[in-house]
């Protein structure tokens, strides 16, 4: 028998593009599921919309007053009886392997904390914009991949896979944090537990003015506060991690593109990490941003 999977979906005034989403869900080429969508509150025609699925035994539709986005991911947890959990936007979907093909990553290694895959960017009418591609924006896809998740690469939280036993060990999303699935993600890597890369396009990522990951200012706060919290947690972890990237870039071509077009982004990491981590007495990050500005 398959293993049980929850894909929750939280809905706050998202009821346009709840379609997509329940619709990619429900045609996944894997029988052993249930959906949990979360109505965040919503003030949209969320009922009406929502209508045609609430007869379908797989579909489960809760409703809550608006306490947020991790609030409404952390409920459809809570409400979901899978042994892995998926949680997908309401105005993202998949493609119908995607299930498939990341629970069998967790059966090829039971060990792994979590599996994700590639993902496709489109604007609110679902047309591709560009030919973005988290490979391009990592270093490290694969084991712990805590060095990528500081300096960035972000990959979206419907094109994660997680054990729940994963969850019950290190919690569910901070519900105080804008960016809860990077943390989250941060959190697992710091316990000890591997990533694993599915290099296929599994996942859509719509792009449209709703979304609040398109403030530079808003998800630059937000990294900095999670940077923060995951340094006063794990301080010997985010230094083991500073002192793989010294070793990654060491590896990479002073005068590569890749090395000119990311050293900005990774500056700005290092100064955040360095107020927090000198403070503890850990001085790998002063060796890091002096090996940058040598580049």
């Amino acid at each position: 028998m398959s293993a049980l999977v929850s894909i929750i979906i939280p809905c706050y005034n998202q009821a346009r593009f709840l379609s997509d989403a329940l619709d990619s869900a429900l045609a996944q080429e894997y029988d052993a599921l249930e959906i949990i969508v979360v109505n965040d509150g919503s003030t949209d025609d969320f009922e009406t919309r929502s209508a045609p699925y609430q007869n379908d035994a797989r579909v489960k539709i809760i409703n809550q007053e608006n306490r947020g986005l991790p609030a409404a991911r952390n409920r459809g947890i809570r409400e979901s009886r899978g042994e892995y959990l998926k949680f997908l936007d309401a105005d993202d979907w998949l493609v119908p392997t995607a299930i498939a093909k990341q629970v069998a990553a967790f059966h090829a290694n039971p060990t792994l904390g979590l599996v994700y895959c590639d993902l496709v960017r489109v604007n609110a009418r679902g047309e591709q914009i560009d030919d973005y591609a988290v490979a391009n924006a990592r270093r490290i896809l694969n084991g712990n991949i805590l060095p990528s998740l500081i300096v960035g690469g972000y990959f979206t939280p419907h094109t994660v896979l997680v054990r729940r036993t994963i969850l019950e060990q290190v919690g569910l999303f901070n519900e105080a944090l804008n960016s809860e699935d990077t943390e989250l993600w941060m959190r697992i890597m710091c316990e000890g537990y591997a990533a694993y890369f599915v290099p296929e396009k599994l996942a859509y990522y719509r792009l449209h003015g709703a979304n609040s990951s398109l403030d530079p200012l808003v998800m630059r706060a937000a990294q900095q506060r999670v940077l923060d919290l995951i340094t006063t947690r794990y301080p010997h972890r985010v230094a083991a991690a500073l002192d793989e990237l010294i070793a990654e870039q060491r590896r990479v071509d002073r005068d590569s593109a890749w090395a000119h077009e990311t050293i900005a982004a990774q500056q700005m990491q290092i100064d955040s990490l360095q107020r927090a981590l000198d403070t503890r007495g850990v001085r790998l990050v002063r060796a890091l941003e002096k090996f940058f500005t040598t580049k």
